[in-house]
């Protein structure tokens, strides 16, 4: 329960952050829905664990492994995303530089 708090968590402080763009990606909403019907059956299995809930756990899992790959996958955007800027900063000082290189004239 304690995962899917700060999972939660972080969710909503994007929702505050961003506003409504939030919900125009489908992955962040894809992920608050995942986050809400886990910790919906987290809670449920804590409270009803004599009813036989085996069934959510699985759930609870899969959800978990979602959303660490959605971590994953944002930390290897972002990472492109580095590469993408350094890469249009190198082309930059390079054109400001006049190319880098300087032609020897004899």
């Amino acid at each position: 329960v304690a995962i899917l708090s700060v999972f939660l968590l972080e969710t909503l402080a994007l929702i505050c952050a961003n506003g409504t763009r939030f919900f125009l990606h489908f992955f962040s909403v894809l992920d608050l829905v995942v986050i809400l019907i886990s910790l919906f059956f987290e809670l449920r299995g804590i409270y009803n664990s004599h009813n036989g809930n085996e069934g959510y756990v699985g759930f609870s899992v899969i959800s978990r492994i979602w959303h660490f790959v959605r971590v994953g996958h944002g930390v290897h955007e972002l990472e492109m995303k580095k590469e993408r800027v350094d890469d249009e900063e190198e082309e930059g000082s390079e054109q400001k530089d006049g190319g880098g290189e300087m032609e020897v004239i004899q």
